[in-house]
């Protein structure tokens, strides 16, 4: 039995490691495949701005952006690194726009901040 090949280049992924969203580790992509940004470390950023993109800042005080068609996910988490809101949306959908930063207040809303 041959080993399964999970991309046209032969790219699997190692112990430890998973592929994400049509990803491999050449960085190659199907056509349509879908493409991720994520920031999991405290203070990470992440910016979705190929078509068709994701971005999550899943991390503490972490923040994301995506371009028109993307999408964005959010996680806030209190000062011992508990999940306490979450968020996801549309850029153009609740409020969110293109190309702008944000990361969830104490409410678990979204909202504007620096790069």
């Amino acid at each position: 039995m041959s080993a399964r090949k999970f991309h046209r280049d032969g790219s699997s992924p190692a112990i430890g490691q998973i592929f994400c969203f049509g990803s491999n580790l050449s960085g190659l992509h199907g056509g349509d495949a879908a493409r991720a940004a994520s920031a999991t470390g405290e203070q990470g950023a992440a910016s979705a701005t190929g078509p068709k993109s994701v971005a999550l800042a899943a991390g503490y005080e972490g923040k994301a952006k995506a371009s028109e068609g993307c999408a964005i996910f959010l996680v806030r988490r209190n000062d011992e690194y508990e999940i306490t809101h979450v968020f996801a949306s549309k850029v153009g959908d609740n409020g969110i726009k293109a190309d702008v930063f944000y990361m969830l207040n104490d409410q678990g809303a979204p909202i504007e901040v620096e790069a």
